[in-house]
């Protein structure tokens, strides 16, 4: 045997597998080989492709580590699954924030949101923690129509703003405005005229500056 000190084995690089060797590893018991798994794993069309088998099943882990990267994962999902689509439905009802969040997002990105999913996004706009907020008006503004039941949350998050000078949320919400609404600038006057008007003048100026 050689002396390694010496003359050390050329390093081997623990990333250079093929995707069935990154399978096999999705199923490590190691945490971190399985996360390491789900960063290398790459996408095709077809439903039963085993990459997208092992993202359903990470969707359902009990680990919140591997679950946000299997969310993660299936962001670079090329078209859409519905059976990932269920599994991120059914973690808009997870106890963790960042899970829910991340889910919303994903789904918006598959522009999959059902009745209950625009529901939990109006929701999360109702939420302290800015990024649920964030979140629950990426998904709805990803929406063509914006519900009537919705429209009062989605009117409270843009007083929120405007009272907190949060200029960037205010920004999404006018892009949002824009989108839903044939003439948002009288939806401004009128939500803001009596109870809100020091914030009037600023809401249209931003308004403006979304629609260029």
């Amino acid at each position: 045997v050689g002396d390694t000190f010496f003359h050390p084995h050329a390093p081997v690089s623990s990333l250079d597998h093929s995707q069935s060797e990154w399978l096999q590893q999705a199923s490590d018991p190691a945490i971190s080989r399985q996360i390491i798994a789900l960063r290398h794993l790459q996408f095709h069309d077809h439903a039963d492709s085993p990459q997208l088998q092992v993202i359903v099943d990470k969707l359902r882990s009990t680990e919140r580590s591997v679950l946000l990267h299997a969310i993660a994962a299936a962001e670079r999902i090329k078209t859409k699954n519905e059976d990932v689509v269920d599994e991120l439905r059914m973690l808009l009802n997870h106890r963790d924030n960042e899970v829910r969040a991340k889910a919303i997002c994903t789904l918006a990105r598959f522009a999959a949101l059902d009745e209950t999913s625009i529901d939990v996004a109006a929701r999360m706009l109702d939420d302290p923690q800015r990024f649920l907020a964030f979140s629950g008006l990426v998904a709805l503004t990803s929406i063509d129509q914006l519900p009537d039941r919705v429209m009062p949350a989605v009117d409270r998050g843009l007083i929120r703003s405007l009272q907190t000078c949060d200029y960037d949320l205010v920004g999404m919400f006018s892009a949002g405005f824009h989108h839903w609404l044939d003439d948002p600038e009288s939806h401004y006057r009128k939500l803001l005229q009596e109870e809100n008007r020091e914030y009037l003048d600023v809401a249209l100026e931003v308004l403006e500056s979304a629609q260029q």
